[in-house]
């Protein structure tokens, strides 16, 4: 099964996105955050066992998801498989 880390500020996305992936034997939603700030502190969470995908959101109030990224890359890079 796939681990997914939802990163989403809208409502109304994020019951779209578990209505699609909830009912999924292939997919298991693991996390969901509402900000990139949230997002990297579940991460810090989650250190032991990460997500293997994470859908973000690009613009997000605190901090978007395009600086969540960069943290999230440069604190949890050696987390991610080479494989």
């Amino acid at each position: 099964m796939t681990t997914l880390f939802l990163v989403e500020d809208h409502p109304i996305f994020i019951e779209g996105l578990k209505s699609i992936f909830d009912p999924s034997e292939e997919f298991y939603i693991k996390a969901i955050a509402k900000d990139g700030e949230e997002a990297i502190n579940k991460m810090r969470e989650m250190q032991d066992d990460p997500p293997q995908i994470i859908l973000m959101d690009l613009s997000m109030p605190k901090m978007d998801g395009v600086e969540a990224t960069k943290v999230i890359k440069e604190e949890f890079l050696s987390l991610v498989s080479s494989s």
